[in-house]
């Protein structure tokens, strides 16, 4: 520094001082780590929630397909079950998955594939193994007109612990109309 001028204390820390000490760095670091533990089990139950969520909407989605289908191509379309080589299955648990083919012939069962009309028409796979996903064991079908054979509920459960026991329910009534909700 030049002769006969002054630098005042205050000035001189600032200017010798550079980025943080490693004590401020760990104190950081502790806080950051206990607000993220804190943070971490509702943020688990947020995810189990929205892929509860995520499913129903998919068998909402599924189930609306199989309506607009039976519209569209003036048959009667299946919502069942998933069974062996993709058809339809029997029993309650629709966790194994579920088919919507078209059934034109009304007899209950998928019809083969006709040229380039590929039926089934969506195969959904299997659900995780941590919730069930109960329904009528009988297949739900739609008719040309877009109305339902049954008023049916379909409940999905989670076993996780996360979620706290919540349920979602999807029916279909007879109208056709499809609605989910979480209980």
């Amino acid at each position: 520094m030049p002769k006969g001028i002054r630098v005042s204390n205050a000035d001189r820390r600032t200017q010798t001082q550079h980025g943080v000490t490693m004590l401020e760095l760990m104190i950081t670091l502790a806080i950051v780590a206990i607000l993220a533990a804190l943070a971490a089990p509702s943020f688990t139950g947020f995810i189990a929630d929205v892929r509860q969520s995520s499913m129903m909407g998919e068998l909402a989605g599924d189930l609306h397909l199989a309506r607009s289908e039976s519209i569209k191509r003036n048959v009667r379309v299946l919502v069942c079950p998933l069974g062996a080589g993709n058809t339809c299955g029997v029993g309650t648990d629709w966790a194994v998955g579920w088919v919507v083919c078209y059934d034109a012939n009304d007899d209950g069962i998928c019809d083969t594939t006709v040229g380039n009309d590929p039926n089934p028409i969506k195969v959904h796979a299997a659900l995780g193994r941590t919730v069930s996903l109960v329904g009528p064991a009988a297949p739900i079908y739609f008719r040309p007109v877009g109305t339902a054979s049954v008023l049916a509920a379909f409940v999905l459960a989670n076993s996780s612990s996360v979620t706290g026991g919540t349920t979602r329910v999807t029916t279909v009534t007879p109208a056709g109309s499809v609605t989910t909700v979480k209980q």
